[in-house]
C-alpha cells in the first residue's frame, strides 16, 4: 500500500498551508483578547486555545516527519510508537480547542448553557447561545455528520475504550499465507531448540508486508468507524479546525441568544 505520485505532492503542499493556518489562527488568538476581558477568557485564549494549537501544529509535523508520505518500508518499532503519540495528542487536542472556544464565550458573555457539563460547542444548549454565524457552521449536516460519526467516535475510544493505533505492517493474501507458515515453523524450531533456523525464519518473516497508512481503534465494537487513512485524515480535520477557528473569532464578541430554560 502505498500513495501515488500526485497524492504525495498534493499532500506535501496541503500540509505546509495547515502548519501555516494553524500558525496564523493561534496568533490571532493571542492578540484577540482585550485587557478589559475577564481574566478567565484571557485565560482559556491564551493558554487553552492557544497552547493546543501549538501542539496540533507540533503532532502534524511530527507525524509527517517520522512517517513521510513517501514511506515504503515498514516503520521501527520506536518509531510507529511515536507516530501514535502524536496521533493520540492530536485528537485529544482537536476535540480540546472547541471546548476551549466554547468556555471563552461562555466567560466572555456570562452565559449560562446550564452546567458546565454544557459547555460544547456540539451540544444543543451551547448553540442556542451562539451567534447564528457560528451556530449555522456547527449545525450544518457536514460538520453534523463530522462529530458524530467520526470525531466524537474516535476521541471516546482513545480516552475510554481502544485507543486509536495504526497497524505495524499490512499483508497481502499470499503474504499472509506466508507469514502463518512461517509462523508455525518458528514454533517447531523453537521446540526443536533449533535457534538459528527460528532466526532465518523471523528474519524472512519481517522482510513481508508492507506499511499500514491507514489508523483506528476497535474492529469489532459496534458503530465503530474506520480505520481511516492517516495522512489525510489530519490534513482534512486541521483544516475545519482552521476554518472554524477563525470563524469564530469573527463572531465571538456577538452577545448571546438568551437560552431558555429547561
Amino acid at each position: 500500500m502505498k500513495y501515488s505520485r500526485a497524492q504525495i505532492e498534493e499532500m506535501e503542499e496541503a500540509v505546509g498551508d495547515r502548519l501555516e493556518g494553524l500558525t496564523r489562527l493561534q496568533r490571532r488568538c493571542l492578540s484577540s483578547p482585550k485587557s478589559s476581558d475577564p481574566e478567565s477568557v484571557r485565560e482559556y485564549m491564551f493558554h487553552g486555545v492557544s497552547r493546543r494549537l501549538g501542539i496540533l501544529r507540533h503532532t502534524i509535523s511530527s507525524v509527517f516527519s517520522e512517517f513521510p508520505t513517501t514511506t515504503t518500508d515498514k516503520l521501527e518499532r520506536d518509531v510507529l510508537m511515536r507516530v501514535q503519540v502524536n496521533l493520540h495528542a492530536f485528537y485529544i487536542n482537536l476535540i480540546g480547542t472547541f471546548d476551549n472556544l466554547a468556555w471563552c464565550y461562555v466567560h466572555l458573555h456570562n452565559v449560562d448553557v446550564g452546567g458546565p457539563l454544557n459547555v460544547d460547542m456540539f451540544k444543543g444548549k451551547m448553540q442556542q447561545a451562539l451567534p447564528p454565524q457560528i451556530a449555522t457552521y456547527l449545525t450544518s449536516t457536514e460538520t453534523e455528520n463530522w462529530h458524530k460519526s467520526y470525531l466524537k467516535n474516535y476521541r471516546d475510544a482513545l480516552a475510554h475504550r481502544i485507543p486509536l493505533y495504526v497497524p505495524p505492517f499490512i499483508l497481502l493474501e499470499d503474504e499472509a499465507e506466508r507469514y502463518n507458515e512461517l509462523d508455525e515453523k518458528i514454533n517447531e524450531a523453537i521446540t526443536a531448540h533449533e535457534f538459528e533456523l527460528v532466526d532465518q525464519l523471523k528474519e524472512e518473516q519481517n522482510s513481508l508486508g508492507s506499511p499500514s497508512l491507514m489508523f483506528s481503534h476497535s474492529y469489532y465494537e459496534k458503530g465503530a468507524t474506520g480505520p481511516l487513512i492517516l495522512h489525510p485524515q489530519m490534513i482534512a480535520d486541521t483544516a475545519t479546525m482552521i476554518e472554524f477557528g477563525n470563524l469564530f473569532l469573527d463572531h465571538w464578541r456577538i452577545p448571546p441568544i438568551p437560552v431558555p430554560p429547561p
